[in-house]
This record gives structure tokens, C-alpha cells and sequence, in this order.
């Protein structure tokens, strides 16, 4: 992830606890154990930046992007596969605070 992408991520969480919102890194990767390997993080390839809950109890996962960039066929196979599942979650994309407080109010 690059610094700006960061930067952004960072002014994204700090407007939305303002607002109410409450959002969490998702930090995904693999640890590797004495005997195996352990996955960490919200749902592996394609899963969104940040997780959290809005002020109105939805739950939320956005993803970050640079300015410009869009999601991977990964993270939209990720969205599809959520909204399946649970209709009600607030999820997508955002390149600004603007665009993530979008997401926090559906």
C-alpha cells in the first residue's frame, strides 16, 4: 500500500469516528506458525481496508484506493459475494473521505 493510499486511510477513519462511525484497519496477511501457516485479517484475496459499524448500527467494509485506481476482480468478487450473503452491508470503494462517508451512509 503506498504512503498516499495510508494518508488517505488514515484521514478516512479519523472523519468518520468524528461523525460517529467507528472503522478498523484490516490488516490481511499469513503468519507462519511452528507447524502451519495461519491466514489474518477480514476474508483473505479481495477483502476490504477497513471494517467497522456505522452510527446507525449497519455494519461496513471499505475499500481504499489511490486516486484513479479501482478495485481488482478480486475485491469486486469479494463485494458480490457479501452483498449475497448479508443484503444489508454497507460496502464499496473509496479514493476520499468524501467518497467513504458515501459508503458509511449507504
Amino acid at each position: 500500500m503506498s504512503e498516499l493510499e495510508i494518508d488517505i486511510e488514515t484521514r478516512v477513519i479519523l472523519a468518520a469516528s468524528a461523525a460517529g462511525h467507528r472503522l478498523f484497519k484490516n490488516k490481511v496477511g499469513v503468519r507462519r506458525t511452528l507447524k502451519s501457516y495461519v491466514k489474518l485479517g477480514i476474508g483473505g484475496d479481495g477483502a476490504p481496508d477497513l471494517w467497522g459499524w456505522t452510527k446507525d448500527g449497519y455494519a461496513v467494509l471499505i475499500e481504499m484506493k489511490k486516486p484513479g485506481k479501482k478495485p481488482t476482480k478480486d475485491q469486486n468478487d469479494w463485494r458480490e459475494a457479501a452483498l449475497k450473503s448479508c443484503p444489508t452491508l454497507r460496502i464499496g470503494w473509496a479514493d476520499s473521505v468524501e467518497g467513504a462517508m458515501k459508503v458509511l451512509e449507504g
